[in-house]
């Protein structure tokens, strides 16, 4: 968690942050857009974000630590999709938040 105290903040709080981490950045944002319509598989960011397959993974790394994405792996590649449980549960957050 960093230089922040967890036991300083609550549940919530945490996981809020998390989350805040999770779309910090504009092509994560894009990322989870994509996902929006259904599975994805990890090559075609690539070829549809115009970014390197590290790039793609490091961002691809950030959703998954804040959960809001799941993987499902085949030999030669993944398919990512949008984790719509943790996406109910970030709206419910949001309103705690208001």
């Amino acid at each position: 968690m960093g230089a922040i105290k967890a036991n300083n903040y609550s549940y919530d709080e945490l996981d809020i942050s998390m989350i805040a981490r999770g779309v910090a950045h504009p092509a994560r944002v894009k990322i989870l857009k994509r996902l929006q319509m259904g599975g994805y598989r990890n090559i075609d960011f690539c070829r549809d974000l115009k970014m390197s397959k590290p790039t793609i993974k490091d961002h691809l790394d950030k959703l998954l630590e804040a959960d809001l994405i799941l993987i499902e792996y085949f030999p030669h590649f993944y398919v990512l999709s949008l984790n719509e449980k943790r996406v109910k549960s970030i709206e419910q957050l949001m309103k705690f938040v208001d």
